[in-house]
């Protein structure tokens, strides 16, 4: 009579069991009604957000459904959302993978196969995290090795002047999304704070009639759903250090949508503000050699349109072509064609790049997938075999 012998494996996760949670409540965390409703829920969050998309635009429908952990309806109720959701399916594949079934020789391509399902799944939504999206906006014969991210805005301080008889000169980048109204920033060595007094998003500006380098006004709009035509802009005021009351000193403006840079002076010292997207470097420096369209005949609608680029960094130089559904990739880098500007001779290429260091993460998670399944089949029938063998025999 053959004598079972249990895995350190099975060892291990009823240990897990007693210790780490009720036995119960672990049976039911990898129970199949948790699949089911996980993907159901997967399925209302994906019609839901389809739907949310037509009238707040694709951005809004990402950080509403796919970027939260809950929805909340009516902003009362919670609903939970595509990182709740995905985050206890990735769970409720791996407890499955072991508690269903005991870690045998006949059972290991199934628990392969559970844990390359929840590696994909799980691990898109980590990747998710580490996405940086950006991009450039090049004219012919012009070249680049930094992108911007639009999203993503910085108020930019830079200070010149004297200290203590020595020249100097810094630049400061402020993340604006973690900016608080109210916030005093010490602008040292000069003997200046900056007190910002509001943070608009979205807004628009009046312009002096006098100057038209000078903004009045700033004017809070309603936020539009595509968060990349976000205007954000700042008011402040620039008190001297030992200020007491800086509530009456006077407001100044900084707007996102203005080329000029707010420039003043305090004693010796010079101070610039800008809104500025967020820069992010290139591996490699891209140049657009020439940009073509092709339209529909008897129509000013274009048909298609690539750019020619330069691709010059480590190890690469040569010339490729982008255009609509073939990007460039390189390194965790993907570059796409999103658009264009400008008319015959004196066109201009939109591109879009996306940074993503675990893009290789689905092409690891399908082949664990795909070995746990040869796994599976080779050891069925192996045993197959071997039962007709002793059949035969018998």
């Amino acid at each position: 009579m053959r004598r079972y012998v249990e895995s350190p494996v099975n060892v291990l996760v009823k240990s897990m069991e007693k210790k780490l949670m009720p036995r119960r409540f672990f049976s039911w965390l990898s129970s199949l009604q948790v699949t089911v409703s996980a993907l159901f829920c997967l399925a209302v969050l994906v019609v839901w957000g389809t739907l949310y998309q037509v009238d707040h635009g694709i951005y809004a429908a990402q950080e509403h459904f796919f970027r939260a952990w809950f929805v909340w309806i009516g902003g009362v109720l919670p609903f939970p959302a595509v990182k709740s959701v995905v985050a206890v399916l990735s769970v409720n594949l791996l407890a499955a993978a072991f508690r269903r079934r005991p870690v045998t020789i006949r059972t290991m391509g199934i628990i392969i196969l559970h844990i390359g399902v929840a590696v994909l799944i799980g691990g898109s939504a980590i990747a998710s995290r580490f996405v940086r999206e950006s991009a450039v906006t090049l004219a012919e014969g012009q070249g680049t090795d930094t992108t911007y991210d639009f999203k993503s805005w910085q108020l930019v301080v830079a200070l010149n002047g004297n200290s203590g008889g020595e020249p100097y000169s810094a630049i400061r980048r402020y993340d604006l999304k973690r900016l608080r109204e109210g916030r005093r920033i010490n602008l040292a060595p000069t003997m200046t704070t900056l007190t910002l007094r509001h943070i608009y998003r979205n807004c628009g500006a009046t312009v002096s009639p006098h100057d038209s380098q000078t903004i009045i006004s700033l004017k809070p709009v309603n936020t539009t759903s595509d968060e990349e035509r976000r205007v954000p802009g700042v008011v402040f005021s620039i008190d001297a250090r030992d200020d007491e009351q800086p509530e009456h000193s006077p407001d100044r403006f900084v707007w996102a949508g203005s080329p000029y840079p707010v420039l003043f002076a305090y004693g010796s010292d010079t101070i610039i503000l800008s809104l500025q997207p967020s820069a992010l470097p290139l591996p490699l420096r891209i140049t657009l050699t020439r940009f073509t369209v092709d339209w529909h005949p008897g129509t000013s609608k274009a048909k298609s349109f690539r750019s020619r680029l330069r691709i010059l960094g480590k190890n690469i130089d040569r010339e490729i072509v982008i255009e609509m559904n073939r990007p460039f990739r390189y390194r965790s880098f993907t570059f796409y064609q999103m658009g264009y500007g400008g008319g015959e001779g004196h066109y201009s290429s939109t591109l879009a790049i996306v940074k993503n260091p675990l893009r290789y993460l689905p092409y690891v998670a399908s082949l664990i997938i795909v070995i746990g399944l040869f796994f599976h089949f080779i050891v069925k029938m192996w045993y197959e075999i071997s039962s007709l063998r002793r059949n035969r025999r018998a």
